[in-house]
């Protein structure tokens, strides 16, 4: 009799012992013997053990696995075996074959982040065949994709985030609005760790059959949409209807609120989905102050992350958001009960949340120590930065210029400073003025005050102005009159124009025209006629002030090359004036969705249709199921009613259209061919 141990397993002469002891037990009692033997045996012995081995036997028993993993059981403790052991397996077989990674696939959990890397990308998907091509067909992907999907649930997030990034590298998957709906449905656990830039290139149509492929295949099959079905929905969950998200799990959802804060809402979602919190906070009785203050500190967290600047400026009912953060704010005033704050209770809430008279109140001590908190509140109203400064320029040295450090600190504080002070102050050093220069709150004045007491302390006319000074200047340049604008010099203006472009200049309509006829110049681009569409690329927001009768006599390449922020900045009349009904048919899809609500309110009914096939590609079927009217929309897919409120200008819908909360990316600046 042959006994068999671990240390044998792999033995020529005990293979076909193990084999018929594994089939006649229905291949799985002895095998689960051995593989526990197995994870009980030093890492080192793991790896050496496998290495060692007959690559046919360790196939076979990666086989075996495979058929009866259903029946195996791992505990969690034996975790860093099975990492060990799976690493084993991949090194062994340096090129995985797609029959052999179906059989590996109970070991995706288990997988390294260098390891799936390290697999082939013609791996999960064909390179010799597009996705597009008739000949790739959902069978021909099913078995390493479906491995995949299978086994979404158990893996972490960096696992999910490099199959995709493996998955990407494919020659064959192409271009993401070409990805077919069985291609979609077989990598649609991994589509919430798509990159943003490829996320927003979804079309209507593919997030669409995304959310509803996730709907009927889960959650209509069960009276409650559970936790992993969230978990394959991701950021796709803003797009459920008020009926489905009614069936949401409300404890698996409570699970999974800080997943939540990266996704981006409708205002009618983000409405729906704050009374389930509402409800899930009444239920469990969880609403305290410190829970209230963690939702208040994350929500900052998400508001300055990328996503999230994105979402504020794009998607979010600015209004409706500051009421909200208002009145929970409020709430923790309430709790604490106190007139006066601390240093600590703006900490815990925001200083936003306290009155102008309670913030004038403070000690001297307590406002020392929150100055930096003051300053990068930007929700702060006048009244309340004014209270601020007020109480904090007497603790600033009165009479002395204030240092770098000290108004870099103050942030948004500074532009509640009176003209005289802004005069008087030492607001000339480079780094404080661009600091100063991205600044929002100040008014036309106070902008005038700060730009001519550089110019005096440095004895400068606005001809010698530089290119930096321009450029550190940023919303400041708006402080010159459109005829001190004329007197730029027109070739340091043209390089400054790289770090204004992405700035949404406080400047009237007469500044950003004094600006853009010194851009003409030859010295600068030259002759608007003769400029490429890089150029207009290149000037970006600029673009905006270009006069009506420029705008009006643009060519195709050159509508082309102006960036959807320019188009966002037009007021609403100038652009029902100079853009006609055919030079809106000209926007690109990014451009036409630029296209504020204001701005589409002025455009006659011609034009408004010229742009809705701009939005939609052409795509004349799909534009004629209804025109795209600002306001309540409905769409209908097969069984399933979703509804959303209010559009914003990431993407609109229509009747029969979907509304994808992602933007594209803003095309990338290139420099001009001349001077």
């Amino acid at each position: 009799m042959v006994t068999l141990s671990v240390n044998n397993l792999f033995m020529p002469q005990i293979q076909p012992v193990l084999w018929d002891l594994i089939q006649q037990d229905d291949n799985s009692s002895a095998l689960r013997v051995l593989l526990q033997e197995y994870l009980q045996m030093p890492r080192d012995s793991i790896r050496t053990l496998v290495m060692s081995a007959e690559k046919d036997a360790v196939k076979r028993f990666i086989s075996h696995m495979h058929q009866s993993w259903d029946q195996l059981q791992v505990e969690t403790s034996q975790q860093q075996a099975m990492e060990t052991m799976t690493a084993a397996f991949i090194h062994k077989f340096p090129r995985v074959t797609p029959e052999l990674f179906v059989d590996l696939s109970q070991f995706i959990p288990f997988m390294s982040v260098s390891d799936i890397m390290s697999f082939p990308a013609s791996l999960i998907v064909n390179d010799s065949v597009a996705l597009s091509s008739p000949k790739l067909t959902a069978t021909a992907l099913s078995g390493r994709l479906t491995a995949i999907r299978d086994h979404s649930s158990e893996m972490k997030l960096p696992q999910k985030k490099a199959f995709v990034k493996r998955l990407l590298q494919s020659q064959a998957v192409g271009d993401v609005p070409t990805w077919p709906p069985y291609f979609l449905s077989s990598i649609l656990p991994l589509l919430p760790y798509l990159p943003v830039s490829h996320f927003q290139q979804l079309t209507p149509q593919q997030v669409t059959l995304s959310v509803s492929s996730c709907l009927q295949g889960s959650s209509l099959a069960e009276p409650q949409i559970s936790g992993p079905v969230l978990d394959i929905l991701g950021p796709l969950l803003p797009f459920l209807d008020r009926d489905s998200l009614a069936l949401v799990d409300r404890e698996a959802l409570a699970l999974r609120m800080e997943d939540m804060r990266s996704f981006c809402f409708p205002k009618e979602a983000l409405r729906d989905i704050s009374n389930i919190q509402k409800d899930i906070s009444v239920k469990q009785t969880v609403l305290n102050k410190d829970i209230v203050e963690q939702i208040l500190v994350g929500q900052k967290r998400w508001k300055d992350s990328e996503v999230g600047r994105v979402c504020v400026v794009q998607c979010v009912d600015e209004h409706q958001y500051r009421q909200q953060t208002q009145s929970l704010i409020q709430w923790i005033v309430k709790a604490r009960n106190l007139p006066t704050p601390s240093c600590a209770d703006i900490r815990g809430t925001f200083p936003s949340a306290w009155t102008s008279t309670q913030l004038s109140r403070m000690s001297e001590k307590e406002l020392r120590e929150c100055v930096e908190v003051f300053g990068q509140d930007s929700s702060l109203s006048s009244v309340q930065r004014r209270a601020l400064w007020i109480r904090l320029r007497q603790l600033f040295n009165p009479g002395r210029e204030l240092r770098t450090d000290q108004v870099l600190a103050l942030g948004s504080l500074v532009t509640e400073m009176g003209d005289r002070e802004l005069q008087d102050s030492g607001l000339t050093d480079m780094t404080v003025l661009a600091h100063l220069g991205t600044l929002t709150d100040w008014n036309p004045r106070k902008m005038r005050a700060v730009v001519l007491n550089v110019m005096r302390k440095r004895r400068l006319k606005v001809e010698q102005l530089t290119d930096v000074d321009l450029a550190t200047f940023g919303h400041l340049i708006c402080g010159l009159y459109p005829s001190e604008m004329k007197r730029l010099n027109s070739y340091n203006l043209s390089v400054a124009v790289m770090f204004l472009r992405e700035m949404s200049l406080p400047c009237t309509e007469q500044q950003m025209e004094a600006l853009t006829s010194c851009l003409s110049r030859p010295e600068a681009f030259g002759p608007v006629s003769a400029w490429g569409p890089e150029i207009f690329t290149e000037i970006g927001t600029l673009a905006a002030g270009l006069p009506d009768i420029v705008l009006s006599a643009l060519l195709q390449e050159q509508v082309e090359g102006i960036t959807p922020e320019a188009i966002a900045m037009m007021s609403p009349k100038k652009m029902a004036v100079v853009f006609s009904a055919v030079q809106l048919s000209w926007l690109s899809v990014e451009q036409a969705w630029a296209v504020t609500q204001e701005q589409w309110a002025e455009l006659d009914s011609e034009q408004r249709h010229a742009l809705t096939l701009a939005r939609y590609e052409g795509d004349v079927l799909l534009e004629h199921r209804g025109v795209c009217v600002w306001g309540k929309h409905n769409f209908y897919y097969r069984s399933i009613f979703i509804s959303y409120g209010d559009t914003c200008f990431c993407r609109g819908i229509n009747t029969n259209s979907f509304f994808l909360l992602f933007y594209r990316e803003k095309p990338g600046s290139r420099t001009a061919t001349h001077r």
